[in-house]
């Protein structure tokens, strides 16, 4: 059997090559000649093999290429520390061995009925940075396809998606396996929507790819087709079979792939400490990528994003500085953790205050600093501000065994008071 790089090589072959092999022949040639001229109006060609066929438009771009606020030659920047983003422990060396990826399905479900009519893939070549779409025109042709792809993927370590790990790769393999092709081996995968939602979920009214773009990479897209309407431009096409109506999915598609490009040298800049270098940062962001940070393990650069963030403590909005407050408790930094509590009970006032900050300065002041009285002053104020909460409607049971904590708080903080005087007494 010919191996996945042999059958890759066949169905690359230049246009000649094609009209010289017996099985690329067409059954109608001005039929078929009137077809592959309107997919070259597309940069788009049919690749024909003893697998099938199928449609190919490839797109270069060159690194000086600028998109929002990044150009495609700082992809070069992508060093190993990206693959502490990855599915599995395979090393990254840089960006040559990544390859991204976007489906265009007919549906939403990971099950043997939605087809990926549209794969997507991009990646580094020499000095240019190269779009694949490998589009079927009709389910026959998937077989041809998935083989090129499977070609295509045994060249990169790692795939980079957005929401492929969940979405777009459990269809493949399903495809795979419905056509009994051997799946390819499973890559590294570098699911830029998880970060994503770690950074940016509190800040963003979405965390999809079109508002990240826009918010971070500073990509304005105008006319684009929304990714919800491609299944039914395809079922356009099967019953058109006009080429021209995919001209906006293939796009779109496009669009995607250079974005996720995009992302990769943003999501860069943010693991390598160096946040303000980041384009469109701010110092609420910094707080995000230190705690972000923490969470891969990488600790000393999540402490040194986190001090400058505090830097320019003034900028952070309140759940910036309990956010803050929190991981520098994480890291047994009660002093600092104190200092940022305090900062927010300073700026924060009414019965939507955080209950938080007064029960946590209560405990410092109480275990860390055995100052008793100002302990005793904290646990005072959680109590009263909870006293409002309650007098203004709802008692959950939460609440209430809330209460119960701080007032056998204020029991125990009573009688450390009491103590010493009693102690005084006796010794007279």
């Amino acid at each position: 059997m010919s191996s996945l790089r042999d059958r890759l090589r066949r169905l690359t072959k230049t246009n000649d090559e094609q009209r010289t092999d017996p099985l690329s022949a067409p059954i109608n040639a001005d039929e078929a000649g009137i077809e592959e001229s309107e997919w070259r109006q597309l940069d788009a060609r049919i690749c024909r093999s003893e697998d099938g066929a199928f449609i190919l438009r490839t797109r270069r771009y060159p690194l000086e290429h600028q998109l929002g606020r990044y150009q495609l030659n700082e992809l070069a920047s992508i060093d190993h520390t990206m693959a502490a983003l990855a599915s599995a422990p395979i090393p990254l060396v840089d960006a040559s061995q990544l390859l991204f990826f976007d489906t265009e399905t007919t549906g939403l479900g990971v099950g043997a009925g939605n087809v990926p009519f549209m794969i997507g893939c991009g990646y580094l070549d020499g000095q240019q940075f190269v779009v694949e779409q490998l589009f079927i025109r009709n389910p026959a042709e998937e077989s041809a396809a998935l083989a090129y792809l499977a070609a295509l993927l045994d060249r990169f370590t790692h795939v980079v998606t957005y929401n492929g790990r969940s979405f777009d790769w459990p269809v493949l393999k399903n495809r795979f396996v419905l056509h009994r092709l051997q799946a390819p081996r499973e890559p590294a995968h570098l699911d830029f929507l998880y970060a994503a939602r770690s950074l940016w979920s509190r800040q963003l009214p979405s965390c999809r790819l079109v508002t990240v773009e826009e918010q971070k990479l500073g990509i304005i897209r105008g006319h684009d087709v929304p990714g919800a309407e491609a299944p039914e431009r395809y079922r356009q096409y099967l019953f058109s079979q006009r080429a021209q109506d995919m001209e906006d999915v293939f796009i779109h598609n496009e669009r995607d792939i250079v974005t996720l490009a995009v992302l990769a040298v943003h999501v860069q800049r943010l693991l390598s400490g160096n946040v303000r270098a980041a384009p469109g940062t701010l110092a609420e962001d910094e707080v995000r990528v230190a705690i972000w940070l923490d969470k891969l393990n990488l600790r000393a650069r999540a402490r040194s994003v986190l001090d400058e963030a505090l830097r320019r403590a003034n900028q952070l909005g309140r759940a910036q500085l309990l956010e803050a407050a929190a991981l520098c408790k994480k890291w047994h930094d009660y002093d600092q953790a104190a200092h940022l509590w305090r900062t927010y009970c300073q700026l924060s006032s009414g019965a939507l205050q955080a209950l938080e900050p007064l029960i946590e300065l209560a405990m410092y002041y109480e275990h860390r600093k055995r100052d008793i009285e100002t302990a005793l002053y904290w646990s005072m104020q959680a109590r009263t501000l909870l006293e409002r909460r309650l007098s203004l409607g709802r008692r959950p049971s939460s609440d209430r065994a809330l209460m119960h904590q701080i007032d056998h708080r204020l029991e125990r903080l009573r009688r450390k008071i009491d103590k010493p005087a009693q102690q005084i007494i006796h010794f007279h």
